[in-house]
C-alpha cells in the first residue's frame, strides 16, 4: 500500500470522526520564509558548551527484536478500551484529543501494530487537525506476552513499505466509531469502574452534610461516617453509613439502607463541583471498593 493511499484513507476517517470536510483538508499548507542571515560581531567572551542530555537507553526488547512493519496474521483485532488508555496515556494528549476506537494485527516476531482514531477535545477549541492527525500508530507486544514478560510500546510513524501498519488501518476503517463522550461534569461520563491505585479516603465532616442535602435527607436519617475512592476520569465514588433517628416519617431501620452511595468530582475540582445519587451499583467496582473501605 502506497503512502498516498494510506493518507486518503486516514482523510477519510478523519471526515468520519468529525462529521464533515475540514477547512485544513483543503489547504495547501503555506511554505516556511527563508531565514534572514545576519553577519553578527564575534564574542568577546567564550559561550560555554551547552550540556548535552544523556540518551536514553535503548529498549532491550526492541534491540532483541527490530520491528520490520511485516504481516504476520491479517486478522483483524479491534483494540480494547483499556488498551486505548494505555496507549493515550503514553501519547500524553490529555485536554488536546481522545483515542475513540482502534485496530490491531499482528506484525513480525513479538510486535502488534495498532492504529488508532482521535477525537479532538471538544473542551479546547484552539486544537484543530493541524495539530492531531486523525489517525495515530503504536506498536506494542502487550498481547504476545504472558504475565512476567516486559511490556514494550511505543508509537510509531510507519514507512511507506510498513504492511503491518495499512493493515491496521485497513481493520480500524471497518470498526464503528463510537458516539462523543458526554462532557467530563456530565454524570453521564461516570462509569464507577475503580481507578488505579485508588486508595480509601475518609469523607469529611462538611461533604457528609453536604451529602446529606444531595440525598434530601437530614433529622430522620443522618450520615455518621464515610469513604470514598477514585474511580473513572475525575469522578469519585463515596460509600455513607445512615443512622436512623427516632421520627414520624416512618423511616425505620428495617427500610433506610445502611450504606448510600454518591458520586462527585469535588476532590478533583476546586469550585463549581458535581454530586449526584448513585441509584444502582451492582457493576460499579468503585463502589464495592468504598463499601470495602468502611470495614477496614
Amino acid at each position: 500500500m502506497s503512502l498516498v493511499w494510506r493518507t486518503a484513507l486516514a482523510l477519510v476517517l478523519s471526515a468520519a470522526l468529525s462529521g464533515c470536510t475540514q477547512p485544513w483538508m483543503l489547504e495547501d499548507l503555506p511554505g516556511s520564509p527563508s531565514p534572514t542571515l545576519s553577519q553578527s560581531p564575534a564574542p568577546t567572551t567564550p559561550t560555554p558548551s551547552p550540556t548535552v542530555p544523556a540518551s536514553p537507553s535503548p529498549d532491550p526488547v526492541r534491540s532483541q527484536y527490530p520491528y520490520h512493519g511485516s504481516i504476520g496474521d491479517e486478522t483483524c483485532v479491534t483494540a480494547s478500551r483499556d488498551l486505548l488508555d494505555e496507549l493515550a496515556g503514553l501519547a500524553a494528549l490529555e485536554g488536546v484529543a481522545s483515542f475513540s476506537h482502534g485496530a490491531l494485527v499482528k506484525a513480525d516476531g513479538p510486535w502488534w501494530t495498532v492504529a488508532v482514531g482521535t477525537r479532538l477535545d471538544p473542551d479546547n477549541p484552539e486544537v484543530t487537525r493541524k495539530d492531531v492527525d486523525a489517525v495515530l500508530w503504536f506498536v506494542t507486544n502487550g498481547p504476545s506476552l504472558a504475565d512476567d514478560g516486559p511490556v514494550s510500546t511505543w508509537p510509531l510513524n510507519p514507512d511507506p513499505d510498513d504492511d503491518a501498519a495499512d493493515r491496521a488501518l485497513t481493520c480500524l476503517s471497518r470498526v464503528p466509531s463510537p458516539p462523543p463522550e458526554p462532557p467530563e461534569d456530565s454524570p453521564a461520563s461516570y462509569t464507577g469502574r475503580l481507578a488505579p491505585g485508588a486508595t480509601c479516603v475518609a469523607v469529611s465532616r462538611e461533604m457528609l452534610a453536604h451529602l446529606e442535602g444531595v440525598g434530601r435527607v437530614g433529622g430522620a436519617i443522618t450520615y455518621s461516617r464515610g469513604q470514598m475512592v477514585q474511580a473513572n476520569k475525575k469522578w469519585w465514588t463515596v460509600a455513607v453509613v445512615t443512622e436512623v433517628h427516632p421520627n414520624k416519617l416512618g423511616h425505620t431501620r428495617e427500610n433506610v439502607a445502611e450504606v448510600v452511595y454518591f458520586a462527585t468530582n469535588a476532590p478533583s475540582k476546586a469550585e463549581g463541583a458535581v454530586y449526584f445519587v448513585l441509584d444502582s451499583v451492582e457493576q460499579d467496582t468503585a463502589a464495592a471498593a468504598a463499601r470495602r473501605c468502611l470495614s477496614g
